[in-house]
């Protein structure tokens, strides 16, 4: 496995995790937005 597939799979968990703090509260879904903005600069998206 390439590390750019193993980082992206775990990116995927994060997000995952992320979306359940959106529905437990405002306060996690901004820290889920700013790790999703983070992950993406990583992987370069935009």
């Amino acid at each position: 496995m390439a590390p750019g597939r193993r980082h992206a799979q775990e990116w995927a968990a994060g997000q995952i995790t992320g979306f359940r703090n959106d529905i437990v509260g405002v306060a996690a879904a901004n820290d889920g937005t700013a790790e999703y903005a983070a992950s993406c600069a990583d992987l370069g998206i935009e």
